[in-house]
């Protein structure tokens, strides 16, 4: 009988404690989040970090629990915070300024966690990387090993998401209509270049160099990319599209992402890739929400 790994375990459990799992089926259940939930999550992690220091097969574990009790800590301010009184959630620019706020506040804690778990930056791929490096083989996208670098498959990858997920959202939405803010576009493009790349690189943050960086060299690459790719999915249960499909989407463009940072050991090339899928969402949202302009 195989004998499955303790830490590959608790890593596994860690994560779909401190993801959006609990909070949404709360959401879909009974409507609302209560403040409880997530202050049990923010305990059980933390009594989990403490106790993996006195459990020598779950000691590596110690930096993955304290970086995930960060990010659920902050999901307790995120809801019970007065930020949201500075913009106006009804608006493009607003609801989208207010998500992205959170987010560098939630970064910047993070980063000063990484600095006091971590002796160097690159051990939380706080890097560019080598995108020189050519990536290794990815059966289901047809990809064979070491022949096409992570800077071309980058810009390839980039160009092909973003581009299906813009006329995937024209076609599902509009029947491939041209939307009545077509024209105010050119106006509102680098508020949306900046928000994506905003955004993007916040959520690298969150999702991949906080996964990645605190179960390097833990746990095998396959559990690793897996454990990431779960997280980022469940964030995006009420994305575009929303639901399950949007969580399977969203958690193989998340495992992809990890993966690129994983082999080239930077956040550059899955920042790439994440920005431009950002673009065309945040168009999307301008072009095809119900969110007022202004």
């Amino acid at each position: 009988m195989k004998k499955y790994n303790p830490q590959i375990i608790a890593a596994i459990v860690l994560i779909m404690i401190a993801s959006e799992l609990s909070n949404i089926i709360f959401r879909e259940i009974f409507h609302n989040v209560p403040f409880w939930l997530n202050v049990s999550k923010l305990c059980i992690l933390v009594i989990s970090a403490v106790a993996f220091l006195f459990i020598k097969k779950l000691k590596h574990l110690f930096k993955f629990a304290i970086v995930l009790a960060t990010m659920v800590s902050f999901s307790i301010f995120y809801n019970h915070s007065y930020i949201t009184s500075y913009f106006n959630s009804e608006s493009f620019v607003g609801s989208i300024s207010t998500n992205i706020s959170y987010k560098i506040i939630n970064i910047l804690l993070l980063i000063i966690v990484f600095i006091i778990v971590s002796k160097h930056p690159k051990n939380f791929y706080l890097t560019f990387g080598n995108l020189s490096i050519k990536a290794e083989e990815i059966k289901w996208l047809g990809i064979k090993g070491e022949t096409i670098s992570w800077l071309k498959l980058s810009l390839y990858s980039a160009f092909f998401i973003s581009t299906v997920t813009f006329f995937l959202t024209l076609f599902t939405v509009t029947g491939f209509k041209i939307p009545e803010r077509i024209f105010l576009l050119p106006k509102y493009l680098p508020v949306i270049l900046l928000f994506a790349a905003v955004n993007s690189f916040a959520e690298g943050i969150m999702c991949r160099n906080a996964i990645l960086g605190s179960l390097r060299n833990t746990i095998s690459k396959k559990y690793t990319l897996l454990i990431s790719g779960i997280f980022f999915g469940l964030l995006h249960y009420y994305g575009a599209p929303a639901g399950v499909t949007g969580v399977i989407m969203s958690a193989l463009l998340g495992w992809y992402l990890s993966r690129s940072m994983y082999e080239t050991n930077g956040l550059l090339s899955a920042w790439i890739i994440h920005f431009f899928t950002d673009v065309a969402v945040f168009t999307s949202l301008f072009l095809f929400g119900n969110l007022t302009i202004n």
